[in-house]
């Protein structure tokens, strides 16, 4: 992998013996321009992979150009216009996909947004059917000291629907699970309320450009819609849905049954909805285990338009244990 990737940095432009990179950290700065993630840098480097950082690079600008990599093999004659067209239109989609979620990021952190994320799984095994679904409110809004937000969430996991409600104000989280209520300031539970008890705020990340296999656009009036195949194996997307579900363990085998479908819809260039299925078989202790998760997202408010009310109680929280 380290000598593949500085093939491709060298055929991109960057010059090693000049000091654009090392070869040392080769990896890295391939990462850093996109040629390259945890999934592909993991394992042995295989033909997968190598086609993967090739296809990743096709697309990529020349060092210091907006000429991508493909564009410049048409100039020189390397590849044909019209081979190369339905790849830079694809690109192009997509780039433009991308620039719309990284706005719609910046405006919801510095605006503020509510929004509701209703996530599911049904899960198969052995004959027996599971379903787990997470529904949440989550409200974030900026303040001259930092940010405040709620969340307020229900499991419902077999009979049971246990509700867990977070508030984030002045630096301090406050937990109610419905049996306890605890406090504890907000950097010392950051990871756990974003991998466990919170939604958390769910934009339209961007994804490795080998695991697309297709993207469309339809547009009506001030609403655009992003319609995209994805092949969720090769990315560290799934991992986003899998942790939508608070299903966050390691099964040695996952296979991504059928193409993840996802569609992002935005109303005057911001995301006002997503909606996601990823059907998927995984292996764990020699059970077949079949699942399909389903997300779905929509922007209630965004801007002065978000209000956050407080319980009246949170100065009887305790502090969460240490231990």
């Amino acid at each position: 992998s380290q000598m593949y990737c500085t093939l491709v940095l060298r055929a991109l432009g960057y010059d090693d013996a000049a000091g654009d990179f090392t070869y040392a950290d080769a990896l890295t700065f391939a990462t850093e321009k996109g040629l390259l993630d945890a999934y592909l840098a993991s394992g042995e480097f295989l033909r997968d992979e190598v086609a993967a950082v090739s296809y990743a690079a096709l697309v990529t600008p020349m060092n210091g150009e907006e000429t991508l990599l493909v564009e410049k093999l048409v100039e020189e004659g390397a590849v044909t216009a019209e081979g190369a067209q339905k790849l830079t239109d694809k690109a192009a989609l997509y780039a433009e996909y991308c620039a719309l979620s990284e706005q719609t990021k910046n405006q919801f952190m510095t605006t503020g947004v509510d929004m509701t994320t209703n996530a599911a799984m049904a899960m198969s095994m052995a004959g027996v059917d599971i379903s787990i679904a997470k529904e949440g409110r989550e409200k974030l809004r900026p303040t001259n000291n930092g940010f405040e937000q709620s969340s307020n969430t229900v499991f419902t996991i077999l009979d049971e629907s246990p509700t867990v409600d977070v508030y984030i104000v002045d630096g301090t989280a406050y937990i109610n699970d419905g049996t306890n209520k605890v406090k504890a300031p907000y950097a010392d539970v950051e990871d756990m309320l974003t991998t466990d008890m919170m939604i958390g705020p769910v934009l339209p990340e961007s994804f490795p450009f080998n695991s697309l296999l297709s993207i469309t656009k339809t547009q009506s009036d001030d609403i655009t819609i992003y319609s995209m195949d994805i092949n969720l194996s090769t990315s560290m997307f799934l991992q986003q849905a899998m942790e939508l579900v608070d299903q966050t363990q390691d099964f040695p085998d996952v296979t991504v049954n059928d193409t993840s479908t996802m569609t992002v819809s935005f109303k005057n260039d911001v995301m006002n909805g997503m909606t996601m299925t990823v059907p998927m078989e995984m292996t764990n202790e020699g059970q077949t285990i079949e699942l399909v998760i389903s997300i779905e997202v929509s922007v209630n408010a965004m801007g002065d338009d978000v209000v956050i009310e407080f319980p009246e109680d949170l100065d009887t929280y305790v502090e969460m244990p240490t231990e």
